[in-house]
């Protein structure tokens, strides 16, 4: 293996290190959006402003991965009429 061989190798093993340092960072902001959740957007702003510091990072992360509000289920009963106009 030649010296341009062992250089080109090792540039495409740190571009892939700091792709994937890239993806870890935004990781947070990853799953919001795979999750297709409501408020992504501050996910997104707290993902952002954290900048290497870890605790609004656990704090994103975190908003990211907790449940979904479900949404009020509303049951008619059999035989409802809705009450006459005025």
């Amino acid at each position: 293996m030649s010296l341009a061989d062992s250089q080109a190798a090792s540039a495409v093993v740190g571009f892939l290190v700091w792709v994937l340092a890239i993806a870890a960072y935004w990781a947070p902001t990853i799953v919001s959006v795979s999750r297709r959740l409501p408020d992504t957007g501050t996910v997104a702003v707290w993902n952002f402003f954290a900048f290497f510091l870890l605790f609004p990072w656990i704090i994103a992360l975190a908003k990211a991965c907790r449940s979904r509000p479900v949404p009020p289920q509303f049951v008619v009963p059999p035989g409802w009429q809705p009450p006459p106009p005025r």
